[in-house]
């Protein structure tokens, strides 16, 4: 049934394409949120798009120097199940007649998403989320974890995982 339904979904380029758009957009914003300062600074400063947009494409390298190797992991398999999940529901609500999705599905589908979050972010600098809203006590807190925040990150994991595994049901069986 999974693989069926996958096919069927991601054999149509507009949902192909969809996906991994998705996913980098979130990486973007997982990487730049840390930079936005220095990022408006540098998007003021008198220097060609192509730089700009060499310089915002750069940030990317901060997975593999700023993260460590299991918050990279982690943020990269959110950002995939982020984009295969919503181009999932697009295609679903694309294709039912009647919506047969009901609010606990759905909190749950957005709360596996920033729960994962919470968790994410560089070694040397905490938690990408709850740093800014609690300030650095939220590093301290989560380093006092067992595995420093990544529990955050593997909730949110399994909690994408599951409503993946929800919409493909609903895309194969809708109208049950």
């Amino acid at each position: 049934m999974v693989g069926s339904v996958l096919k069927k979904v991601f054999s149509k380029p507009f949902y192909l394409v969809l996906a991994p758009v998705l996913a980098l957009l979130l990486l973007f914003v997982i990487v730049w949120i840390p930079n936005l300062k220095l990022i408006g600074i540098y998007m003021q400063s008198e220097v060609t798009v192509g730089q700009k947009l060499s310089f915002l494409f750069g940030f990317l390298q901060s997975l593999s120097t700023t993260f460590t190797l299991a918050n990279a992991t982690f943020t990269v398999i959110i950002a995939l199940l982020f984009g295969i999940n919503v181009s999932l529901i697009v295609y679903y609500l694309s294709r039912a007649s009647k919506v047969n999705m009901n609010g606990g599905d759905s909190i749950l589908r957005i709360g596996g998403l920033f729960i994962g979050m919470l968790g994410m972010g560089c070694a040397s600098c905490g938690a990408l989320i709850l740093t800014p809203i609690l300030g650095t006590a939220a590093a301290g807190y989560i380093a006092t974890l067992p595995f420093q925040g990544n529990e955050l990150a593997i909730i949110g994991i399994v909690i994408l995982l599951w409503s993946t595994y929800s919409l493909i049901k609903k895309i194969h069986n809708p109208y049950v």
